[in-house]
């Protein structure tokens, strides 16, 4: 399990937020998506306090794979190697967590 501590947003992350909703409008996997700064027990150890995390309520019956792969690629791309980045799959009762904290920044149409 996780805790979500905040959204995570400025604007490198916009720029993020943008580039993988391209994404999400192409492969059409993707319901809702939120970024999100959490704490979990399997986070790495430069990340005691928590990182950041692409949390993604996927279309039922969705395969995500190449929409998990082009937002970590685009991660990737955007961010030096110090920073790290978790997806999250999210179902109703994990999605509910992360909207106590968090508005979606992509809703498919």
């Amino acid at each position: 399990m996780f805790e979500v501590i905040r959204e995570q947003d400025g604007t490198p992350e916009a720029e993020f937020k943008s580039r993988v909703s391209r994404g999400f409008e192409i492969f059409g996997t993707v319901e809702r998506a939120y970024l999100a700064f959490v704490r979990h027990d399997l986070q790495p150890t430069p990340a005691p306090n928590g990182g950041v995390a692409l949390c993604l309520a996927f279309r039922p019956g969705a395969a995500a794979g190449r929409t998990i792969a082009h937002c970590l690629a685009t991660f990737k791309e955007m961010f030096s190697g110090g920073n790290f980045l978790d997806v999250i799959p999210l179902d109703a009762s994990t999605e509910a967590v992360v909207q106590e904290h968090c508005k979606p920044f992509w809703q498919a149409q």
